[in-house]
């Protein structure tokens, strides 16, 4: 698979994610939503307003399944090298962690328990090849060009379960 291949099945995954998944997960609990603005999601990081019964407006952004699984995976540092979604101004992140199986937690909250776990976000992390991560904890990131031919780097943290018991909500799409 050539890498424009491979970006190009990566976006229609997460599309999959955020533009139809989450919808439904949206309905199923009897929230309403509206998606953002091109411009709130590219620069703000969000991808909906969702309205919880009872509750006020907040501001989610959607994440399809990561690899490996099961890990909840939060971005600092986008491809662009510029502030990723972890950073926006999302108030909440719906991470699905499975095809049909999710979690909300407060990106505000899992920022801070991320630079508690692992240390301040670096400049620059320990580089890996795509589809290689280091233990969870660890502030990392990968490297190398994009479709254009521009230099890519991004910084991310995986985190497993126990290290953010209690952090979040879990959500299941029936």
């Amino acid at each position: 698979m050539t890498t424009q291949q491979r970006i190009d099945a990566s976006q229609r995954f997460g599309d999959l994610y955020e533009l139809e998944r989450a919808p439904q997960l949206f309905e199923q609990l009897g929230w309403q939503y509206d998606p953002s603005t091109p411009n709130e999601n590219r620069f703000s990081k969000f991808d909906y307003r969702v309205t919880p019964k009872g509750k006020p407006t907040y501001r989610m952004e959607v994440k399809g399944p990561k690899k490996p699984k099961g890990l909840v995976l939060f971005e600092a540092i986008g491809i662009t090298g510029h502030n990723g979604w972890g950073l926006g101004a999302a108030d909440y992140v719906l991470q699905f962690l499975e095809d049909t199986v999710a979690i909300a937690y407060k990106r505000k909250e899992m920022l801070a328990k991320a630079i508690e776990i692992g240390g301040p976000i670096p400049k620059s992390p320990e580089r890996l090849p795509a589809g290689k991560f280091a233990d969870p904890g660890i502030w990392q990131g990968r490297s190398g060009t994009n479709r254009r031919g521009l230099p890519q780097q991004d910084c991310f943290i995986l985190l497993t379960p126990a290290q953010v018991k209690g952090m979040y909500t879990k959500l299941t799409l029936k």
